[in-house]
């Protein structure tokens, strides 16, 4: 009954392809990132460990302000600084809630050294205070040594010195964080 009201079947089959192949805004998605894989990732103490409270109503766990790099394949950077807990068998944790800092830019090699440019893109309860974005940051990561499925085996940078990071309890908060900080 409806070829009939439209005319012929070839007429129908042409309108609906040209609906169907429309661009829907909302519907084309760019490419996510790569989950992170711990081979990108480096890691700085800031501060030095403080050893939990003695009240046993309090969590039993260490802290330190920490950096924590992240070398894409694709050349892009993101690094934050958080407070992380470290348990009494050596796993760590990131502890967004007490406030961190999220970098992001580009990273290439240059020899025996990494060349990073950064800006802070996003700022919560870390000092200090600054509108967001930044002005853009180049800097100098002097290799140290090598290791197999990383770019280094550590890394000399003006703010200290970053270790390949092993494991880490929450990386999928670290991940949402590095993508979507304000989230």
């Amino acid at each position: 009954m409806f070829l009939l009201k439209c005319g012929d079947f070839n007429s129908v089959i042409g309108i609906l392809l040209a609906i169907l192949l429309i661009p829907v805004e909302g519907f084309v998605q760019t490419p996510a990132k790569p989950h992170l894989s711990l081979q990108w990732m480096f890691i700085a103490l800031q501060s030095a460990w403080v050893p939990p409270d003695r009240d046993p109503e309090l969590p039993n766990y260490e802290t330190a302000l920490a950096s924590i790099a992240v070398f894409y394949p694709s050349g892009e950077f993101a690094a934050g600084d958080f407070w992380i807990g470290r348990n009494r068998d050596g796993s760590t944790f990131i502890m967004p809630g007490e406030g961190f800092a999220i970098r992001k830019g580009q990273w290439h090699r240059n020899r025996d050294q990494i060349e990073v440019e950064w800006t802070v893109v996003y700022r919560d309860k870390m000092l200090p205070a600054h509108t967001t974005p930044e002005v853009p940051v180049h800097e100098t990561w002097k290799q140290e040594g090598t290791v197999q499925d990383r770019i280094g085996a550590r890394f000399r940078a003006p703010s200290g010195v970053y270790k390949p990071l092993n494991a880490l309890l929450n990386l999928s908060t670290l991940e949402s964080l590095l993508n979507d900080p304000g989230r």
